[in-house]
């Protein structure tokens, strides 16, 4: 009866030690999956930042844009008439 109970006792123990070891080996994965994830969490932010700044930024430039292409434009038709009136003379 006693050789059971250490065989049982051994197995029991080494079971404990197996499981023990595996959930250590389990934290410590997930830890390190968990930074992972954090690190890209912050680089996405950081780029959504960037994008953010630049959208205002051609927020802020499409007003003077606009000004620019309507002035391109009477530019080129004043241009382009005054090359077609000396063309007809």
């Amino acid at each position: 009866m006693e050789s059971t109970l250490v065989f049982l006792t051994i197995v029991l123990s080494t079971f404990l030690a197996l499981f023990l070891l595996l959930g250590i080996i389990l934290l410590v994965k997930s830890i390190q999956i968990a930074n992972k994830v954090q690190h890209m969490a912050e680089t996405s932010d950081s780029i959504l930042h960037k994008v953010e700044d630049f959208a205002g930024f051609l927020q802020k430039t499409s007003g003077s844009l606009a000004v620019g292409k309507l002035v391109t434009k009477i530019v080129d038709h004043l241009s382009h008439k005054q090359t077609k009136d000396k063309g007809d003379k």
